[in-house]
Parts: structure tokens; sequence; C-alpha cells
């Protein structure tokens, strides 16, 4: 069986110099630490690759948590209720709670957004989006905020969990589209699930050293227990390895692009290597042939079944080639 079908795009987790890494790691700091980051035992691995990333994608500060899913409760935990909240469509579940859930203004395109926020009378807004919704495989525009007032005061926070590892240069994400924004009423916050193309068990926040230091003020994040130091470390010695195999994704994404017959059928962005299939039945046709793709209904049961064709680092052409002959 062949599988095409992994959030892992670059395929560290089977590749074998990322676990040669990792079992370094292991034999430094051991299989796991359980302790605070409070604690004064804590291994000082955690600040150097939190000083890592947060340098890699040009930003002062960021945090390493657990989790995707545990770094965007964090992340709305610390934020300011006493503000307007607006969120684009199709907005991941880490950053939706009670409160999101109840006050935030769902719009649909920059276009609708602008004019709410003229709308509205609160000098503090929070805006909220995916870079990248994976399953429906649609981009969120990011020029609308060039265009925000000046006289109100913006967080905008953007979940780029697909996008980080993957797009833009060096597989920096999203930050390789932001323009630089050198206004002052504009504190942009990224966040992102590790779990994806860095391949290691942990989320991220990205932000100002105000943004980053408030959070960790909060007491579930001096509760909780980290991810186990090995992964930081195998993490800030894989960016050589991280760039060749994205060199190698892109290679896999050009070639299906170039040689799958019916191309018009997929939903695709550039550089992401998720083609969503437009029509219904490709995934059994594919599984009676020993080739397994996408099949999910997301966020949840209830959801519409979307089915796509995910490629990865580990795929070789031969491997295409069997895709795209059925």
């Amino acid at each position: 069986m062949i599988h095409f079908s992994s959030t892992s795009y670059l395929g560290m987790n089977y590749h074998p110099e990322f676990r040669v890494l990792l079992n370094q790691g292991f034999e430094i700091y051991g299989t796991n630490y359980g302790g605070s980051r409070l604690a004064s035992n804590v291994p000082n691995i955690y600040d150097q690759a939190e000083e890592y990333i947060a340098n890699k994608l040009g930003f002062e500060d960021a945090l390493i948590i657990s989790s995707g899913t545990l770094a965007g409760h964090l992340l709305l935990t610390s934020l300011d209720q006493n503000q307007d909240f607006f969120h684009f469509k199709l907005l991941h579940p880490a950053l939706v709670n009670k409160f999101i859930g109840k006050s935030s203004k769902e719009v649909n395109h920059p276009d609708e957004l602008l004019s709410k926020i003229e709308q509205t009378h609160h000098e503090s807004i929070c805006i909220l989006l995916n870079s990248i919704h994976p399953i429906l495989v649609e981009k969120t525009p990011l020029d609308w905020i060039l265009q925000l007032p000046k006289d109100k005061n913006f967080t905008i926070i953007i979940d780029d969990s697909h996008g980080i590892g993957v797009l833009g240069k060096d597989g920096n994400g999203i930050v390789s589209e932001l323009k630089k924004n050198k206004s002052q009423n504009i504190t942009t916050i990224i966040l992102a699930s590790l779990g994806k193309a860095i391949g290691i068990p942990a989320g991220a926040i990205l932000g100002n050293k105000k943004f980053i230091e408030k959070i960790k003020s909060l007491a579930i994040w001096g509760g909780g227990s980290p991810t186990p130091p090995a992964y930081m470390y195998a993490y800030i010695q894989s960016e050589k390895l991280r760039q060749q195999q994205r060199t190698k994704l892109q290679s896999n994404i050009d070639f299906f692009k170039k040689n799958i017959p019916n191309i018009q059928d997929f939903t695709f962005i550039n550089q992401l290597p998720v083609f969503k299939y437009k029509g219904v039945g490709l995934y059994e046709k594919l599984l009676k042939k020993g080739i397994s793709i996408s099949k999910i209904t997301y966020p949840t049961k209830l959801d519409p079944i979307t089915e796509r064709i995910v490629l990865s680092s580990l795929h070789h052409y031969e491997d295409i080639e069997k895709l795209i002959s059925i």
C-alpha cells in the first residue's frame, strides 16, 4: 500500500538522519522532562530552540509548547477580552473558545472585514485567521493588512501550521508574504503546530516580547510540562536536512503537476503538497489499486467528506507515477 495522506510533508518522522539527531538528544537529555518550565532545573535547550525559531522567522520572541492546540488555548487565554473580535471563515478549532465563538464576527473576505471594522466603535481589534485551510486548500489573502485604519489598535493572529516548513522563502511560511509593517498600531502573532512539516510534537507562538511574557505569566503554562527536550535538540540541528527535504518535496510537487493528465480536477496552492479532489469516489478507486489517499470529515464527523492527495518528501517518482497512471 502506498500512502498519500500524511501531513508530515517533509517526511521527518521517518527520516534516518533525523532519527539519529533525535537519539543524540535522548542521550543528552533523557527521554522526557516532566517538570515545569519555571523550575530551576529546566534544560536550557528550550530557550535555545525558542531563540532559534524566533530569529529564523523574524520575531522578537517565541514560545514552544507541547502541541499546537495547547498553543492556541494559551494564546486565547492571554488575550484581552475587552476588544472587538473578527475571524475569517473556517478558523481552526484551536483558535475558538466559548468567548470567541459567541462574540467574534465571522467574515468571508477582506472587503467584508474592512467594512465591519469601519462600523465598530472599539479602539482595539483582534483578527484571527488561518494562513491556509488544508482541507479545502484555500489561502487567506493578506494584502488587506496594509489597508487597516491608523486610528485603531490591531492584533492579528495567524495560524500557519501548514505553511511553516513548506511555504515561502526557506520554508519560513506565511511570514515571507507579510509586508514589512512598521505601523505601531498592528501586532502580528503567528501560531503553528510543529507536528506537520517540522515533524516534532510541539506547537509554537511567535510575537513581541511583551506578548510572549504575558503568556508565560499564565498558570496553565507554568503548570504544564513541555515537549521532551530531545526534540528541541533535533529541531535546532536539522535545518540543513529540512531544506534538503523541502527541495525534494518541491520536485515531487512539480513532477505530479506536470504529469497528471487531469490536474483541472484538483484544487491546489503553489508550493503546498495538497491536492483536493473536486469530485467524489477517488479514494475508493485508488484503494482498490493499492493506493491510499486522504479521506476525511473535518473538524467533526458531521462535516462533508473531503478527498485529497497529499505528497511528501518520502515519495519517489515511481510512487507518483503509479498514482497518476490509475
